[in-house]
């Protein structure tokens, strides 16, 4: 259910490109969209979307308007702002937000209701820190390189191109994981569902 909701941001993101930046929504972006979300189905296993569903995944959907918020605004300082100031003070941002949350670890209870305040809980304690290796180090480095790349290349995108063209791209994350999962993980290929999924993205 999380990975559902999850995987309609960028179907969020052709609605407020359409919405906010009065962007035309055009045949082939329609076309293209509803393909990507065809092969998202195709990909992973969504006939048990709506059942167990709880009050969690409210938080999952939560996270899903914050991202196409932030998008949003993304697009709106494209506009006015060099790419380089953008990510100086995002990055700053995410620094300034994480850095105290990274020394705690946290556990949620979460109730049947999404209203049911009283039995809510959230428990946070010190969090234990790993003895970190080499290729520990080595690993989060190239993480934090192919994120600053990311970041470089999501506002040059939105700089010259429409939300609404920009956004359907973002399903190609899951072919691309999966060739890469393939090449350097050593997983196995994807079934015959999956690859079909891959092919219509």
């Amino acid at each position: 259910n999380a990975a559902a909701i999850s995987e309609l941001t960028p179907a969020f993101m052709v609605v407020a490109g359409v919405l906010v930046f009065n962007e035309k929504l055009t045949t082939p972006k329609v076309v293209l969209l509803l393909g990507s979300i065809l092969g998202i189905f195709f990909i992973k296993d969504f006939t048990s979307i709506g059942k167990d569903f709880n009050s969690g995944y409210w938080y999952a959907f939560s996270a899903l308007i914050f991202w196409s918020i932030n998008n949003v605004v993304i697009k709106k300082l494209t506009k006015t702002e060099h790419s380089r100031a953008q990510l100086f003070y995002s990055s700053l941002s995410a620094s300034i937000f994480a850095f105290p949350v990274a020394y705690f670890q946290f556990t949620f209870d979460f109730p049947n209701s999404w209203f049911d305040f009283a039995n809510y809980s959230m428990n946070a304690n010190l969090a234990t820190w790993p003895d970190f290796s080499i290729t520990a180090y080595l690993v989060v480095f190239s993480a934090g390189l192919a994120s600053l790349l990311h970041k470089v290349s999501f506002f040059k995108a939105y700089k010259l191109s429409d939300m609404s063209v920009v956004g359907p791209f973002d399903y190609l994350r899951l072919p691309f994981t999966g060739i890469f999962a393939y090449l350097i993980l050593n997983e196995g290929i994807p079934n015959t569902y999956s690859l079909v999924g891959y092919g219509l993205i």
